[in-house]
């Protein structure tokens, strides 16, 4: 009820940006309310009947308690200890399933400085920029060494809401991606983009794609750079 279940509205509310659906059901919303009454999966826990036919979590959870009912409270108790678990269980599966393949649990963290990516996994810095001039975006990719590998950097035509910008740089990084095509391993890598993991990372650690996408505003920074990196940012790799 006050963010102990680690859904993807409570992360992003702490600025921890994860993509993917729902962990039981493939809705692209995961609320807190969804997981314990709306999700396919819950709707079975309570019975196979929708709940909350409208109201709040809060509301529904308020009405139950003020009925002094036992019977009831101790159900709705017992459905929401039920499908609290179910998630846990699940978000520790996938946990163990991201350790193995080498993203460990700290990487689920926000970042404070620049960290190298494992081997075999593609990490790419993006930020977006809303100036007086317009909105910009930067993406940096890496090697696992940290050494330079390719960016681009770009105007964005969309509102300017740092939400709405940062997705919009995320998209066109992700397509950027999968244009590349000057390294063979890279290629392969972006060609076949399947599991993404979006997060959020301080300023400080996201400071070379900053630079790039303020760049980027003021038309004085445009296009793709592979090998060699744009002179406004050699100076910070």
């Amino acid at each position: 009820m006050r963010g102990l279940l680690l859904v993807r509205e409570v992360l992003h509310a702490r600025l921890v940006f994860v993509g993917g659906d729902c962990l039981l059901c493939d809705s692209d919303s995961e609320t807190i309310a969804h997981v314990l009454c709306d999700c396919p999966v819950a709707v079975q826990v309570w019975g196979g009947v929708a709940v909350l036919t409208g109201r709040s979590l809060c509301v529904f959870a308020d009405e139950v308690l003020g009925s002094r009912d036992r019977t009831k409270i101790l159900e709705m108790a017992a459905r929401f200890w039920t499908m609290w678990k179910v998630y846990a269980l699940i978000s520790a599966w996938q946990m163990s399933r991201e350790t193995a393949s080498g993203l460990t649990p700290a990487a689920l963290r926000p970042a404070t400085a620049w960290i190298p990516s494992p081997v075999n996994v593609l990490k790419c810095n993006v930020d977006a920029s809303l100036l007086d001039a317009g909105v910009g975006y930067g993406a940096v990719l890496p090697d696992h060494n940290g050494f330079f590998v390719a960016a681009v950097g770009g105007r964005l035509q969309c509102s300017r809401d740092a939400y709405v910008a940062e997705t919009m740089a995320v998209k066109e990084a992700l397509t950027w991606l999968k244009s590349l095509n000057s390294r063979n391993q890279w290629r392969l890598v972006a060609r076949d983009i399947g599991d993404v993991m979006v997060r959020h990372v301080s300023r400080t650690a996201n400071h070379v794609a900053h630079v790039l996408a303020r760049a980027a505003v003021s038309l004085s920074v445009l296009g793709g750079w592979e090998s060699v990196p744009p002179s406004c940012i050699s100076g910070l790799l």
